[in-house]
């Protein structure tokens, strides 16, 4: 959803999608997920967005200064929008085509009933949805043939107004109170506990804003019962199923939270995901607050007397270039035992996955061998074999 990037890992030449500042907090009554259909290809239909529709040729000098926060930068301006939208691109044309080809096969999805095939039909699906938002990302990936960085900008930009319209639309029109939003897609706060009611206000919103466009198509994305929203990009949420009998589930959904970074040991993943729940649950306050206190409570007592396995504290990072370029390599653990595993013959590679465990004992260095390298087993808070030891 964002803008494509410089060559390497800079930062974008022109600005992305949209992201609204969300609403921190805990929300115990409905929330609303609207979300527009692949909405860069959209754009490219609803404005005819082409190479052969607008003039954009002479917006592609880049400024000698572009300003970082500004919406132009790296870029002298935006290019007017195509004056005529009815005579089709060529861009718009090839788009409307996978478009429909992947509505084709969507509609043999639902009458199939071999299994087999089933799943054959849904990975062609995918793959025209995959082929259609490619189109966005080949005008602006700037080693692509087809790269034109000002028409990127212009799709982008006209997201950008197009979330922001709906927003408008739901709060000062509506009277609804939009938490997030995010490139194509908003969350509202219906403030309702009724889940029948909280359908009806997702129907309406869908259809107020999609009268406002042809091509654009803003549909119920899902219902969250309760969430967690802790900053932009990062959120935990019960999901409502609902299916046609009325019988409703409630699954766990979580965007951006350090519950799933590799990073972190399993123990504190473990744990997080208790006292997530336990958030989650729709259960007093008070009574939230006293399961994680013994929850915390029994796990410092399990650790103190040695009953979590070692296995619980291992912590893997991965190795994103060559040992020998990372400048602070010392300051690093799994640096560290990578370089160890090096002495000890092993092979180690960029990509790789080091794991190692943080110990109170140190040896010279920061790192100690393991006493039973050879069987690959250890004693409670002794390091394994390719595992760290370093002040806890």
């Amino acid at each position: 959803g964002g803008a494509a990037p410089k060559k390497g890992r800079g930062k974008p030449q022109y600005a992305g999608g949209l992201v609204l500042e969300p609403k921190k907090g805990l929300y115990e009554t409905y929330i609303l997920l609207l979300d527009f259909m692949s909405l860069y290809p959209s754009i490219i239909q609803e404005y005819n967005i082409c190479f052969t529709t607008m003039e954009w040729a002479k917006y592609k000098t880049k400024s000698t200064n572009p300003a970082e926060d500004e919406e132009e930068a790296g870029f002298d301006g935006l290019p007017p929008d195509p004056e005529n939208i009815d005579d089709k691109g060529v861009v718009p044309k090839v788009i409307r085509t996978i478009i429909n080809r992947r509505v084709q096969v969507k509609q043999l999805l639902k009458q199939e009933t071999d299994v087999g095939k089933k799943q054959q039909l849904d990975i062609r699906q995918k793959a025209l949805k995959l082929t259609a938002n490619s189109l966005y990302g080949c005008l602006g990936f700037s080693s692509s043939r087809f790269h034109a960085q000002p028409i990127a900008a212009l799709v982008t930009a006209k997201g950008r107004q197009i979330l922001q319209r709906t927003v408008d639309l739901a709060e000062n029109n509506m009277g609804l109170e939009v938490i997030y939003g995010d490139t194509d897609s908003i969350m509202i706060d219906t403030k309702c506990t009724d889940l029948k009611e909280v359908n009806e206000i997702g129907k309406k919103v869908v259809n107020e804003c999609n009268k406002l466009y042809r091509t654009l198509e803003l549909e119920m994305d899902g219902v969250f019962k309760t969430m967690l929203l802790l900053k932009k990009k990062k959120y935990a949420a019960l999901v409502v199923n609902e299916a046609k009998d009325g019988t409703v589930t409630l699954t766990k959904e979580m965007k951006g939270l350090d519950l799933v970074r590799r990073d972190w040991c399993g123990l504190s993943k473990t744990t997080g995901e208790i006292i997530l729940d336990r958030i989650l649950s729709g259960e007093p306050k008070e009574v939230v607050v006293k399961a994680i206190h013994d929850c915390l409570e029994t796990l410092a007592v399990r650790m103190r007397t040695g009953e979590v396995e070692v296995e619980e504290y291992i912590i893997t990072k991965g190795l994103n270039k060559s040992i020998k370029d990372y400048p602070d390599a010392k300051s690093q653990p799994h640096l560290q035992v990578a370089k160890r595993m090096l002495t000890e013959g092993k092979m180690v590679n960029t990509g790789d996955h080091i794991p190692f465990v943080i110990c109170n004992r140190v040896a010279q260095g920061g790192v100690a061998a393991s006493s039973t390298a050879a069987t690959g087993e250890g004693d409670k808070g002794e390091a394994k074999d390719g595992e760290k030891k370093t002040e806890a």
